[in-house]
């Protein structure tokens, strides 16, 4: 959980090199759970480009409705 309000989740992963690769997350929120489905894959602009094939460690912060409080993050 990043921020003093509690309301943003940062999620972290393993990603392409960042001129190629991108990530969005779609996040499903209950009373009882937070749901945080990660998309990722080659960017638009990097679809005929000569890309680096290199793991990189991301993080891409996710924006709640409401703060997370004792919610159960479940990945989807």
């Amino acid at each position: 959980m990043v921020g003093e309000a509690g309301d943003r989740v940062a999620v972290h992963f393993t990603a392409g090199a960042p001129e190629c690769y991108g990530a969005d997350a779609t996040v499903t929120e209950s009373a009882s759970s937070v749901t945080i489905a990660l998309r990722a894959g080659t960017r638009a602009d990097a679809v005929d480009r000569v890309c680096v094939m290199i793991a990189v460690q991301a993080t891409l912060e996710v924006q709640l409705a409401a703060p997370l409080g004792n919610r159960q993050v479940i990945s989807g």
